[in-house]
C-alpha cells in the first residue's frame, strides 16, 4: 500500500512524503513468536481428575480453587485474584472487570450450583474481613501460582493447568466463542457452562 502512494503521488510530484509512513507509525507493532501450547487433558477424562483431586490431602482451599479454574476455564491470575466484591449470589453471577482479564474485556460469568458450593466452601476459610475469595495458609494473601503445579505432581495425567482452558474450547469451542460474542446469549452460555459441568461432575 505504501509504495502505491509512493509510486503515485510522489511520483507526480503531487506530495513529497510517503502518507503510509505517518499510519504505519500509529499502529501497533505486531510481535510475531512462537505459540506456546500447553498439555492438556482429554475431556473424558476430566470427571475422573476431579475425583482424584478431591481426595488429595493439601490445603482444602487450593483444591476449591483448583476445581473452579476446571469449571470456568479461568487463567490462574483470574482465578487466584477472585474478590468478593465481584460476586453477586443471589444473581450467580461473576463479574471480572478487564483489569483483571488477560484480554482487557469485562467478563461476565454464571455461577453454577457446584460452582456457587466451592465459594461457600471457601468462604469458610477466608480471613474474616478480607477481600480475597481463595486464601492462603498465611491469611488474606493470594495463592501462589505453583499452587497448581504442586498438585498435579503425583497425578496419574501429564497435563498443564493451563491446558484445562484448550480442554474446554474442546468440548464446546463453538458455542463458547458465540456466547462470549453475544451479550444476548449470556442465558444459553449459563446453560452450556451447566452442561459442561455435569459433564465433568460426571
Amino acid at each position: 500500500m505504501g509504495e502505491v502512494f509512493k509510486r503515485g503521488g510522489m511520483a507526480e510530484d503531487w506530495r513529497h512524503d510517503n502518507p503510509a509512513e505517518a499510519v504505519r507509525a500509529t499502529l501497533p507493532r505486531i510481535v510475531r513468536g512462537r505459540v506456546k501450547h500447553y498439555k492438556a487433558l482429554d475431556y473424558n477424562l476430566v470427571g475422573q481428575f476431579i475425583t482424584e483431586l478431591r481426595l488429595r490431602q493439601v490445603w482444602p482451599v487450593t483444591k476449591l480453587v483448583y476445581e473452579l479454574l476446571i469449571l470456568t476455564a479461568l487463567r490462574t491470575g483470574e482465578i487466584r485474584g477472585a474478590l468478593w466484591s465481584e460476586i453477586d449470589l443471589e444473581k450467580a453471577e461473576w463479574f471480572i472487570p478487564r483489569e483483571r482479564m488477560k484480554a482487557k474485556a469485562d467478563h461476565r460469568l454464571p455461577l453454577t450450583t457446584r460452582m456457587l458450593e466451592i465459594l461457600a466452601k471457601a468462604n469458610d476459610y477466608a480471613t474474616q474481613g478480607g477481600t480475597l475469595v481463595f486464601t492462603s495458609q498465611r491469611g488474606d494473601q493470594m495463592l501462589s501460582d505453583n499452587t497448581f503445579r504442586k498438585l498435579n505432581q503425583n497425578m496419574p495425567h501429564d497435563i498443564d493447568v493451563h491446558g484445562f482452558r484448550s480442554t474446554f474450547r474442546t468440548w464446546a469451542q463453538d458455542a463458547v466463542v458465540a456466547a462470549k460474542a453475544r451479550s444476548d446469549l449470556f442465558a444459553k452460555r449459563r446453560k452450556l457452562v451447566e452442561q459442561s459441568e455435569a459433564w465433568c461432575l460426571g
